[in-house]
C-alpha cells in the first residue's frame, strides 16, 4: 500500500519518525520498539480565495471593457497558476513536523480560476472578480506581498499600461460563505450569460 519505509529516525522529543516516501505523513510513537505504529495519510484539501481587482478606470466602450476584463483575469491566472512558488507559501506558523518540508510547487495538485467583470454602480469603475480554487495537501496560504506585486506587474503588462494603478484585494472564502461562484455572480447572472456579460472561464484539468 505504501512505498517501502525508510530507516527510522528519533527526534529530539523521543519520537520515532518513519517516512513512507513523499505522500504519507510521518509516523511518530514514543515506544521505540513498537513496529505497529499507525500511518496517517495526507488529507486532500480544497481552498478558495476571491481575488478582486478594481481597475480604477471607466470604460464606455463595451468591447474595451471585455478586452480589459479578459486581460486582468489572464493576469490573475498567470500569477496563481504559473508563478506558484511566489504566489503561495506554507503557513509560517506551522510547527507540525509533517508539513515542515512542504513547498507550494510540490504540494499543490491543481489550480482553477473563474472570473467575472462588473461596473460599479456609483463611480462606474470596472471591477474584476476571480475565484481561485486550489486542490492541495498541505497547510497553504497566499503569499500576500508577493502576490500583490506580481498581480500589479501582470495587470499592467497585459492591459498594456491602461490599468497601471489597480486596487487589489485577496480574500479567503470559508465554506460557510456558500458557493464561491454564486458569491461573484451576486445572483445576477446565469452560466449562459457568461459570454455576453464579459465572463472569462479558464478551468484547468
Amino acid at each position: 500500500m505504501y512505498e517501502e519505509e525508510s530507516e527510522a529516525e528519533v527526534d529530539d522529543r523521543g519520537y520515532r519518525v518513519v517516512r513512507f516516501g513523499d505522500n504519507a505523513i510521518r509516523v511518530r510513537t514514543r515506544n521505540l520498539d513498537n513496529e505497529t505504529a499507525q500511518v496517517y495519510e495526507r488529507r486532500t484539501r480544497y481552498s478558495e480565495w476571491l481575488v478582486t481587482v478594481n481597475t480604477n478606470k471607466t470604460f464606455e466602450d463595451e468591447d474595451q471593457r471585455r478586452t480589459i476584463s479578459a486581460a486582468v483575469i489572464k493576469a490573475v491566472d498567470k500569477v496563481f497558476t504559473q508563478e506558484i512558488p511566489l504566489a503561495y507559501r506554507i503557513n509560517p506558523k506551522e510547527e507540525r513536523e509533517m508539513y515542515l518540508r512542504d513547498t507550494p510547487a510540490e504540494n499543490i495538485q491543481k489550480v482553477k480560476t473563474l472570473g467575472a467583470s462588473e461596473v460599479g454602480q456609483k463611480y462606474k469603475k470596472l471591477h474584476v472578480h476571480v475565484v481561485l480554487s486550489v486542490k492541495h495537501n498541505t497547510n497553504l496560504e497566499i503569499n500576500m506581498n508577493a502576490a500583490h506585486q506580481r498581480l500589479k506587474y501582470w495587470v499592467n503588462a497585459y492591459t498594456r499600461g491602461v490599468v497601471s494603478r489597480p486596487y487589489m484585494n485577496i480574500r479567503f472564502l470559508r465554506s460557510s460563505q456558500g458557493n464561491a461562484i454564486d458569491y461573484i455572480q451576486k445572483g445576477q447572472y446565469r452560466a449562459s450569460d457568461y459570454d455576453k456579460r464579459g465572463w472569462f472561464n479558464n478551468n484547468r484539468n
